[in-house]
């Protein structure tokens, strides 16, 4: 939308209002030293404008005229501030990156430059740069699959790319085969910052040979070293082309891969033209940076702020969790807002309205108009002079606050990526449109003779209609009708001559208020091909909701005799489980919907003659009970804000679930069984995110992150441990990431990690008088295991019994989370039921009077145990075995920060309490992620002395090796400071059981690998790119070696700090994935190789998505697909020594040393696999039953 259109004076037909506000402007700018210093110069405006017919020409301009104010507000990482950048240091910023760019040989005239990224001061300087360069600008959207990113890249054959930290990880699986790239240059970060992090590193290794990578700073200092800078490439001359492509417009995508709208040289330096009329009211633009800038409503605004000398302060938080607070403290003088940030702020005075509980309908009016002045002043700052809502359609009753909070009316546009701004407030804008019409759509029933108004779909013809798709010559074609006007597929009602209001779309694509488009068609079909009890379902959204509805005819005739309740909630699953596994977002699974048993036919005229469902009749049907059903979920979250304005009683569950109906507004019989679904699943959004989090906060007095409840993992059940945790008795009383380190989510600094930080006076105290770890037994009699029902866990589980069963008394105490000991302990025995009668039977045997189950939690204080349980376990114990960890590497540092760092601190905790005990540990070789050690890593190397700091997040697996870092660092201390034993164990791969059958990780990359190649029948020549000599080596240990030298360890050392590696050291042995491949052969399995890799990949991936049997797919390699998607390296990038740990498999094990993987081994994997039904059994098996290892 036009911002500059939203000028007072522009708008003549709102004459009245905009006197009031008119004199309420002038009044505040005159008291105002910001605004008097951002007040429009209209002399600078017209000298701008008259500078030259060119962009860089204004663009220049601009920044001559306006050096020495303040531009950008750079938002502080920490704090709520922003730092203010003038107009003549951005300008100095774009010279220098125009300067390196030309120094470093990275874009020259003509090239496409790409750049991903939220809106930021270097998005800005990149644009500018490029139109500097005479390149072409392709701003990349980052909220699609990566896929079509690398096509987009590929197809505008992207040569410098320009990126923020937050997308690098995006790149990775993709920028192998973006050969066009040269140069990836990240922006928006320091050189410190970008070097530390892990996904730095990994873009480097995931580069072609052709492409460098490296940073702003770096390329800024080539220019900054090259003394001069380019002149500007004008159009028009020197060979130049007058009218060029300078940018390519990304669209939605919404009905397959987004298409790059071409933006000629003359439609952006229109931008720049001057909007003013003549005697035009004096004003200060002040705006808040929160729109895409890939997208045209949020490049004008902008390009307006620029024109008018403003400024724009940037949101901190790119998931808009800081909006409202950021609103409140920047205090813009102009809005430009979609639909669903209006919303959102409707929603937020309801509920602040809904607070008082006035008793009259009078005493409800006052209380209203005084929040109305309070919500202007206070929320929005008191100084909006401005206002345009936009990019969907809003709801009128929202539109009508809009107008009464802001004091004036608001504009309500209308306009496309396509065609521009085009109508403001149903009117058109006369200056951009040249023409229009309606045209008949009859499949929906919209006629230009319709009463009392025609109706039918806009045509149209602007000053600012693109020439067309960047290479889709077809699409250009359909874009446009025989006569030249431009489809807009927006089905419109003709009010005036010149006066439109939108009332659908003509295809099946819906575009939600939050500007989300939904292909309806696609949904429809995936959900009746996917659901058992589904058999036709309409969709409906009619683009004033965040959220869909539908129509459900079910399945089976025999299910009208089944309970309504019943069935509902049947039908209700199975939407969630198909969303589930489609990935479908939030806002493509229906909030609520209505179960009809007349199926849809030709007879009853709701399929068409072609089979195709008949989308009017549908409509016309249907469309007065969905628009009911959204008024009662409407009425159902006022009356439920109500009642969760009456109170916060009840128990944690009931406050969190209370919340969660309030904010998505559920039916009451869809609330049964919900707690497994993520909220995502629920139909939440990023938006909703937030007020979900609000009202958790303040019926439960914590601070509910908006990332957690967002991530797709986190079912409803694990949101309300994770308050209860939060919680932790006493609300706030809990250590939080922020108190340890601040707000830097992406460094995590070992100066932050000290103990005394996370232990109390008490603990101290504690430790000091408790028994010196001398008088440990010579060999663990009592322990304590966490994480025994992991895949590793049940094994150390055994040595340990094995070990404490000598003694008369020995004892396990195991910690496993469930609601009850009795439920604890039988989940602990149901992953030892598993596959092997013979590994059950041992199970039973050896826990028979020596195995104690508790129920606990390891982020909870004191374990999550009770309080007489505690005591008695740090009276008992001698040794601590701490192998529970929460295991996601999608996670980042900050989110497994509490299961995993203070679950290590409450072991540590219990360590020093009473007695002091042997401590051991099962860390991970990905400590060493984003670290730079080229030498083998040895195991005297302590976490302090491999790193002072680590990236937290930023790569696949960063997090979770980052907080495995920050727990050695942790323990260190403890046996340093107070004289624990610590014995640490950094684990590689860990691999199947060499003798319990069907004792293998069924989730892991390697068993999904095995699987894969079983699957297929296929391999390519090599796992490996050309070895230069080096022999690959796969770095992998069964889990019974690892659990016995653990356990066999840590029962026998008691004094000091040691560091073990458990992993295969032979990295000479020439056992690869290769071999692994051929050893599949010899069991049986069919396997082709298909060269070259790229082919094998190719087919390989196709196979995998063709699979139709559920647990093959479950099983198969393509949730971890992309790591195969390049050759891996043939020689390791990191090294662990093991030659202690080598000592100790001697010592304390069966086995000599650690053993080679071999092909006995390979053949014992296939025997799990077939056992446990994952692979079929392999027609000419011929498993050797030899020992592995020995």
């Amino acid at each position: 939308m036009d911002m500059v259109s939203s000028i007072p004076a522009s708008a003549g037909h709102l004459e009245g209002p905009i006197a009031e506000r008119l004199k309420r402007m002038q009044r505040i700018i005159a008291n105002d030293a910001q605004l008097q210093d951002a007040l429009v110069d209209f002399a600078a405006v017209d000298r701008i404008a008259q500078a030259g017919d060119t962009t860089i020409q204004r663009l220049s301009a601009v920044f001559k005229e306006y050096h020495g104010r303040a531009l950008f507000g750079v938002p502080d990482r920490l704090k709520p501030q922003w730092t203010p950048v003038t107009y003549g240091d951005v300008w100095e910023r774009i010279q220098m990156l125009v300067a390196g760019w030309r120094a470093l040989g990275m874009v020259e005239r003509g090239n496409f430059v790409g750049i991903m990224g939220f809106a930021s001061m270097d998005w800005l300087v990149s644009d500018v740069a490029t139109t500097h360069t005479g390149g072409v600008m392709s701003p990349l959207p980052t909220n699609i699959l990566v896929e079509d990113i690398k096509q987009l890249i590929l197809e505008a054959e992207v040569r410098c790319l320009m990126c923020s930290p937050e997308e690098m990880t995006k790149l990775v699986p993709i920028m192998r085969e973006c050969t066009c790239v040269k140069n990836v240059i990240i922006m928006d970060s320091t050189e410190n910052d970008v070097a530390a992090s892990g996904a730095y590193a990994e873009l480097q290794s995931g580069l072609h040979p052709g492409c460098n990578l490296t940073t702003i700073d770096t390329v800024l200092e080539a220019g900054k070293r090259a003394g001069s800078v380019p002149e500007p490439v004008i159009p028009g001359r020197n060979g130049y082309p007058r009218n060029p492509i300078v940018n390519l417009m990304y669209t939605s995508g919404s009905s397959g891969r987004p298409k790059g709208a071409e933006y000629t040289e003359s439609m952006y330096c229109s931008f720049l033209q001057n909007p003013f009329p003549p005697n035009a009211p004096s004003m200060a633009t002040i705006q808040l940076g929160f729109l895409p800038l890939n997208h045209l409503m949020g490049r004008m605004t902008l390009l307006k702020c620029l024109l008018t000398g403003g400024q724009c302060h940037f949101v901190r938080k790119s998931d808009m969790s800081s909006f409202m607070e950021d609103v409140s403290l920047i205090r813009p003088t102009e809005l430009l807002m979609p639909p669903r940030i209006t919303s959102m702020m409707h929603d937020r005075f309801q509920e602040m309205l809904a607070a008082k509980s006035a008793t009259s309908p009078e005493q409800e009016q006052q209380q209203r108009q005084e929040l109305l002045e309070r919500f202007r002043e206070r929320e929005l700052g008191g100084r909006v002079f401005s206002c345009t809502t936009g990019s969907a359609p809003s709801a009128a009753e929202v539109l009508r606050w809009l107008d009464d909070v802001m004091g004036f009316p608001a504009l309500n546009g209308y306009g496309s990526t396509e065609c521009g701004v085009t109508i403001l407030n149903n009117k058109v804008v006369a200056k951009h449109c040249t023409g229009f019409k309606l045209v008949d759509v009859p499949e929906l029933g919209y006629t230009t003779e319709d009463k009392p108004h025609p109706r039918g779909e806009l045509r149209l013809k602007t000053k600012l209609m693109i020439p067309g798709y960047f290479k889709h010559p077809k699409a250009t074609a359909e874009l446009y009708d025989e006569e030249g006007f431009m489809k807009t597929g927006d089905v419109c009602e003709q009010l005036g001559p010149d006066e439109f209001a939108w009332i659908d779309r003509v295809s099946n694509i819906i575009k939600m208020s939050q500007g989300e488009y939904v292909s309806v068609s696609r949904l429809e079909a995936i959900f009746a091909a996917n659901s058992p009890s589904i058999h036709q379902m309409y969709l409906y959204g009619n683009s004033l909701r965040a959220h869909l509805v539908a129509i459900v005819v079910p399945n089976r005739e025999a299910d009208r005799q089944e309970d309504a309740a019943k069935l509902r909630s049947r039908i209700r699953t199975e939407i969630d489980n198909v969303a589930r596994h489609k990935s479908l977002q939030g806002y493509e699974i229906p909030r609520e919907f209505v179960v009809d048993w007349e199926p849809f036919t030709k007879a009853n005229h709701l399929i068409t003659d072609s089979n195709k469902m008949a989308r009017g009749q549908l409509k016309k049907k249907y469309q007065g009970q969905l628009e009911a059903l959204y008024t009662a979920l409407e009425e159902r979250q006022k009356a439920r804000l109500a009642a969760l304005r009456e109170g916060t009683g009840g128990t944690v569950p009931e406050r969190v679930t209370q919340a969660l109906e309030v904010t998505l507004g559920l039916p009451d019989e869809d609330m049964a069984g919900i707690s497994g679904r993520s909220f995502g699943q629920l139909g939440g959004d990023s938006l909703a995110a937030i007020q979900f989090a609000r009202h958790v906060s303040e019926l439960c007095g914590v601070n509910l992150q908006v990332p957690y409840v967002l991530d797709h993992s986190h079912s409803l059940q694990a949101i309300i441990d994770h308050v209860e945790q939060l919680i932790g008795g006493t609300a706030g009383s809990r250590i939080s990431f922020g108190d340890i380190h601040g707000g830097n989510t992406a460094v995590i600094r070992a100066e932050d990690l000290k103990l005394e930080r996370f232990l109390s006076e008490e603990d101290v105290q504690s430790a000091r008088s408790a028994t010196s770890a001398q008088a440990l037994p010579a060999e663990t009699e009592v322990a304590l295991l966490t994480g025994a029902n992991g895949f590793l866990g049940r094994f150390l589980l055994l040595e340990l019994l094995q070990t404490v069963s000598k003694h008369a008394h020995g004892v396990v105490h195991a910690i496993v989370r469930a609601r009850s000991d009795e439920e604890a302990a039988a989940r602990l025995r149901a992953g030892f039921d598993s596959g092997s009668a013979e590994l059950l039977q041992a199970f039973d045997e050896l826990s028979r009077g020596h195995l104690v189950v508790h129920t606990g939690d390891l982020a909870q204080p004191n374990l999550g145990l009770e309080e007489g349980v505690y005591q008695q376990l740090c009276s008992e114990v001698d040794t601590v075995v701490h192998n529970g960890a929460l295991v996601n590497h999608a996670y980042s540092y900050e989110q497994l920060f509490e299961p995993n760092v203070l679950g290590t601190v409450e072991v540590m905790r219990l360590a020093l309490t009473r007695r002091k005990k042997a401590v051991g540990f099962v860390s991970s070789v990905g400590i060493m992620a984003g670290i730079h050690h080229p030498q083998p890593v040895l195991e005297s190397e302590d976490a302090l002395s491999l790193a002072s700091e680590h990236a937290g997040d930023g790569a696949y697996a960063m997090g979770y090796g980052c907080t495995k870092w920050a727990c050695e660092v942790l323990l260190q201390q403890l046996s340093q400071q107070h004289r624990v034993p610590v014995r640490i164990f950094r684990c590689s791969m860990i691999l199947a059981h060499s003798k319990y059958l069907g004792q293998i990780n069924a989730t892991d990359f390697f068993t999904r690998l095995l699987c894969g190649v079983a699957y297929t029948g296929i391999a390519p020549p090599s796992f490996y790119t050309a070895p230069n000599g080096s022999r690959p080596h796969f770095d992998g240990t069964p889990v019974d070696v690892v659990a016995g030298v653990i356990a066999g360890t840590v029962s026998h050392e008691r004094s000091g700090l040691a560091t073990y590696h458990v992993v295969n050291p032979h990295y000479s042995d020439g056992v690869s994935l290769d071999s692994i491949v051929s050893w599949l052969a010899s069991a049986g399995i069919k396997v082709d190789v298909v060269a070259p890799y790229e082919r094998w990949y190719e087919r390989f991936e196709a196979a995998l998505k063709a699979l139709k049997s559920k647990q093959q797919q479950q099983q198969s390699p393509l949730p971890t697909i992309y790591q195969w998607r390049q050759p891996q390296p043939a020689h390791s990038t990191s090294r662990f020594d093991a030659t202690e740990l080598r000592a100790r498999v001697e010592e304390f094990t069966c086995w000599p040393d650690m053993p080679q993987l071999d092909e006995p081994f390979i053949h014992k994997n296939v025997e799990h696999l077939t056992a446990l039904g994952a692979i079929p059994a392999p027609a000419s098996a011929r498993f050797t039953g030899e020992k592995y290892g020995l």
